[in-house]
């Protein structure tokens, strides 16, 4: 049976906690890949708490979201 050709975005966190990291093929892309964040809401709906605790939490790690 061949082997499977595939990928898999993992965050850090989880291959350092993996059991045998030394298994997992790491491949650096370059450039990295950076967006634009955009957080759009309907104006006549108030956000839930968790929500509004998030858009806090980007606010005060970003700086520059309006």
């Amino acid at each position: 049976m061949s082997r499977p050709r595939g990928f898999t975005v993992l965050p850090r966190y989880a291959r350092a906690a993996f059991g045998r990291p030394e298994e997992i093929l790491v491949v650096e892309g370059t450039p990295g890949v950076v967006d634009m964040l955009w957080l759009i809401h309907r104006s006549e709906w108030s956000l839930p708490a968790r929500a509004a605790c998030v858009v806090e939490e980007l606010r005060a790690r970003s700086g520059n979201l309006a």
